[in-house]
């Protein structure tokens, strides 16, 4: 899992970890257990949605498709300039880089004035207990 969760997060494609067979759970853990347990191991995804699912019961099936393709339609959106530099500017307000020389740094925006940026797949990883 760790191979594939690497190349997932190398990809910066948004995407969703699955806990599927929940069903089959022994004990029926509680799902914030068995996320803890997850998050533990892939702590570089803390970023991620988890949700368990069991296809046989049908147990959160149609909430997870609905969560993909959410997904799906944010990571389709464009994004323009104007809007990445306001929000960098808004985050170097918040928390300011260091200042070297008495000079803070600057950014600048080097794709001209129809630059925009645009993801658009979603995949997933898949967690069997």
């Amino acid at each position: 899992e760790h191979t594939i969760a690497r190349r997932l997060l190398e990809s910066c494609k948004p995407f969703v970890i699955v806990l599927t067979k929940w069903d089959l759970v022994e004990g029926k853990k509680e799902f914030a257990q068995f996320g803890t347990y997850v998050r533990d191991r892939l702590a570089f995804l803390a970023f991620a949605p988890i949700v368990a699912i069991s296809a046989k019961d049908g147990l959160r099936v149609d909430e997870t498709l609905d969560l993909v393709l959410s997904l799906h339609d944010e990571a389709g959106k464009r994004v323009g300039t104007g809007d990445v530099m306001r929000l960098i500017k808004d985050g170097m307000e918040r928390r300011s880089p260091p200042v070297k020389g008495g000079r803070s740094g600057k950014i600048f925006d080097s794709g001209g004035e129809h630059s925009e940026i645009r993801y658009e797949v979603v995949t997933g990883v898949s967690w069997r207990g």
